[in-house]
């Protein structure tokens, strides 16, 4: 599978997906899917931090994609996403779905690395008072 999920720390409060260089949609439904399970295991409100550094792909229909998941209704126990190292295209692809969407990304951010990825959630959760 091109697309691996984890958990991130022992608080089980943040997931780590990670995109290798080739994944398809289908690995995407199927982690998508491996989450929203893992969300139902824990009473509390789960970050995700989505890795994208080695994706090489810029998949056909990815703009409906991004869209969809910003129209979409999050799931009650989805925090923030923060996605580690897109590059200016990917970045303006999630900025164009949301204008698609007519939603703000508030809820999620970009980082260059996982440290700074972490750090952002933290400061979002401390924020909710989390």
């Amino acid at each position: 599978m091109g697309i691996q999920i984890q958990w991130d720390n022992n608080e089980k409060t943040i997931l780590l997906v990670t995109f290798e260089a080739e994944w398809t949609w289908e690995d995407l439904v199927v982690i998508d899917a491996h989450a929203t399970a893992l969300y139902s295991t824990v009473p509390h409100i789960v970050d995700i931090v989505a890795d994208v550094r080695h994706n090489r792909l810029i998949l056909s229909g990815v703009l409906s994609y991004v869209r969809s998941l910003l129209i979409l209704p999050w799931n009650p126990r989805a925090g923030m996403a923060v996605v580690v190292g897109a590059n200016t295209r990917l970045r303006t692809l999630f900025e164009a779905a949301a204008r698609l969407a007519d939603k703000p990304l508030t809820r999620i951010g970009f980082a260059d690395s996982l440290e700074e990825a972490r750090t952002l959630i933290a400061a979002a959760r401390a924020q909710r008072g989390l």
